[in-house]
């Protein structure tokens, strides 16, 4: 039996979520051919990347022309095991705000995680 397409693709994004950086380079030349559900697969996979190794993830970029809403996809789209806890949800923004650093090239998406961070806590139910 030969892996498809699918399956290849599928195995690259579950290398990116565990931190394998030699996943993500290919990742990153293909992920705009992907279809909506992969791609997304692909932004949760990076964010989850960054987290674990946000320096090595942030080297990566370079040589790479990924636009401003594809970086800002790649880091603040939120994985599965966060799907339904909003203090998880916004806990994961914070951890992702935080590993960003103070870079000054960077700084309009430290902003985008804090806005999104601050979002998220809007939705919080006022206490009784």
């Amino acid at each position: 039996m030969s892996a498809t397409d699918s399956d290849v693709s599928e195995g690259i994004v579950e290398m990116i979520a565990a931190g394998d950086a030699i996943a993500l380079r290919p990742g990153l030349l293909v992920f705009r051919c992907w279809d909506a559900g992969l791609l997304s697969d692909f932004f949760k996979a990076a964010g989850q990347f960054f987290e674990r190794q946000p320096n090595a993830f942030l080297a990566l970029l370079d040589g790479y022309l990924i636009s401003r809403t594809d970086l800002s996809s790649l880091v603040t789209t939120l994985p599965e095991r966060d799907v339904d806890d909003l203090e998880a949800q916004i806990a994961t923004m914070r951890t992702r705000h935080t590993a960003l650093g103070s870079n000054p090239q960077l700084s309009w998406l430290a902003s985008e995680l804090e806005s999104e961070a601050l979002r998220l806590e809007s939705l919080r139910e006022p206490p009784r």
